[in-house]
């Protein structure tokens, strides 16, 4: 028996939000959230600087996850974003499968109000392509 297909409120809370923030910024002509390469974060990861939160928006199942990366399920970001209010001025990497919804959870954060938050150019897809270390198990959602 197939399950049923759910809508969860936040998903579309979450995705309601987005759509607003860039619509006007298609309008307006100011598009752009904030990228990082694969290269520039594998550098970042391995230098002496401030500590880095990485954040994976993948779905649960997904495996194949950058050391030290944290999960949080995408239509969970919006109630998250309190408890990450100590982290506003910190740098933040948020990672997806290609790129696209690690883009939207950039926009959403950035208009929260964090300061340093990048979504890494390419995602998964690219950080496998190029090579870099990946962890191979699957862990719960912090």
């Amino acid at each position: 028996m197939k399950k049923p297909f759910m809508i969860h409120f936040r998903s579309l809370y979450v995705v309601d939000t987005f759509m607003k923030i860039m619509v006007n910024r298609v309008r307006t002509g100011e598009w752009h959230v904030p990228e990082i390469t694969p290269d520039e974060l594998y550098d970042l990861m391995n230098s002496n600087k401030t500590p880095l939160l990485l954040y994976n928006l993948r779905l649960v199942g997904e495996d194949g996850l950058i050391p030290g990366i944290k999960r949080i399920h995408t239509r969970k970001l919006i109630g998250y974003l309190e408890r990450l209010q100590s982290y506003k001025d910190k740098p933040i990497v948020n990672v997806c499968g290609g790129g696209g919804m690690s883009m939207i959870a950039t926009e959403i954060m950035i208009q929260a109000g964090f300061k340093d938050v990048k979504s890494l150019n390419g995602g998964m897809t690219l950080w496998n392509k190029k090579g870099y270390p990946i962890i191979n198990y699957k862990h719960r959602e912090e």
